[in-house]
């Protein structure tokens, strides 16, 4: 969910302009990233509870979803590329 959102206000950003974007993508990166890395080398935590814990407990598959956060990082850097070429 929080890869979705950054990669959602850097795109209204794209589209808008609007000065609200940068300080929301600011808030949500300081957020995801204080809490769903697991540290240099390590795993990225697939899920934490509303309280921003880590959830160890298994919820669906037993397999993590590597599919999300390198899609949002690509589209991310992407839309990034678009807005200083334009």
């Amino acid at each position: 969910v929080h890869t979705e959102a950054l990669l959602g206000v850097v795109l209204a950003s794209e589209l808008t302009r609007a000065e609200w974007c940068a300080e929301w993508y600011r808030r949500l990166h300081d957020y995801t990233f204080a809490r769903f890395p697991g540290g240099k080398g390590k795993d990225w935590h697939e899920r934490c509870t509303r309280k921003g814990e880590v959830m160890t407990e298994q919820v669906g598959l037993p397999v993590k979803d590597f599919f999300h956060t390198p899609r949002m990082c690509i589209f991310i850097l992407e839309s990034i590329g678009r807005m200083l070429e334009g």
